[in-house]
């Protein structure tokens, strides 16, 4: 079975054929129509550039040179600064600054009209006519004027392409925006305590973790032991470099960067250690940072899991984890 739909209809020539003003006409709709179809589906409306809208007295404001497509699909653009001034306006009210497009038949002198002039239309009523791009909203006060923050733009028409779901990937990202840094405060889990040589956790705040400097009235000998796992946002596919950050350490401490998951082809849990850097103490802060082996950089394969394990052999206040990441 099958079905067709007419779309649109366009002049078909031939050699030595008459042609008429209708001819010429369809013609130009046909080209006309597509190019309008484009902007409307493709593009939406509202404006691309330009066209701000700013106070110029009580009494009147001015918009600024700017491109803007209507809702049907027609391209407005305004050369030049133009001022519209409050006629007509309710004291009150709240009024809208809008672009329109707009046509006229022009005839030239001893004949007939052959000439469509085409105008950016700008208006501000209260009302917005059905096609029209808003540029802003206006509140007016009770006598009519324009106050100091009359001008509101949270309600303008802002073009903003339409795009086919999974047509814009990570290659069409700016590069500034590819690759980053995610930075987390470290709030650790425990270690489970039935492990040999346990240590004890962490103290977690809400911007930092700490080691206990004492217990029971005793110095904290044994340090502090904790492991936390780092959700990555979607789309991430590789990671860099990998830092950790705090106010004090005394002594050793050991940071493990670990990729978990589970193999679903084996039915085998996964684990690398993908870097581990190794703190000497000092008392001081640290911020450390480490590059990531090429053979762990890859985050493609989504059954794994990242992780960070932290070993502290004292006292030792920790304020970050962080990862470069690529997508």
């Amino acid at each position: 079975m099958q079905k067709r739909q007419l779309i649109t209809r366009k002049p078909a020539y031939w050699h030595g054929q008459l042609l008429l003003e209708e001819d010429f006409i369809d013609e130009q709709q046909f080209h006309t129509e597509a190019r309008y179809r484009h902007s409307r589906h493709l593009h939406g409306f509202g404006v691309a550039s330009g066209l701000e809208v700013t106070r110029a007295g009580d009494l009147a404001v001015t918009i600024s040179p700017g491109f803007a497509v209507d809702r049907k699909g027609r391209e407005i653009e305004l050369r030049d600064a133009e001022t519209l001034e409050l006629q007509g306006v309710p004291p009150g009210a709240l009024a809208w600054v809008t672009i329109g497009y707009r046509t006229e038949r022009v005839a030239k002198e001893g004949s007939n009209d052959n000439r469509i002039d085409c105008y950016a239309h700008l208006r501000i009523a209260t009302g917005v006519e059905p096609s029209d791009v808003r540029l802003c909203g206006v509140q007016l006060d009770e006598r009519g004027r324009l106050g100091a923050g009359a001008v509101d733009h949270q309600e303008r028409d802002v073009l903003r392409s339409n795009v086919a779901p999974g047509s814009v990937g990570a290659e069409a990202l700016d590069a500034q925006l590819r690759r980053d840094w995610i930075t987390v405060a470290f709030h650790p889990s425990a270690m489970p305590q039935d492990e040999d040589d346990a240590r004890p956790p962490f103290r977690v705040g809400a911007t930092q973790a700490i080691a206990h400097k004492e217990y029971d009235g005793k110095p904290n000998t044994r340090g502090a032991a904790g492991s936390m796992a780092i959700v990555l946002p979607p789309g991430v596919r590789h990671i860099h470099r990998f830092r950790v950050a705090g106010g004090a350490n005394e002594k050793k401490m050991t940071v493990t960067l670990i990729k978990g998951g589970f193999d679903a082809k084996t039915m085998q849990h996964m684990r690398d250690e993908v870097l581990t850097l190794d703190l000497g103490g000092g008392g001081g802060a640290f911020f450390e940072t480490g590059e990531i082996p090429e053979a762990h950089r890859s985050l493609r394969d989504r059954r794994r899991t990242l992780s960070v394990d932290i070993q502290a052999h004292g006292y030792v206040k920790i304020s970050m984890v962080a990862l470069e990441v690529s997508y």
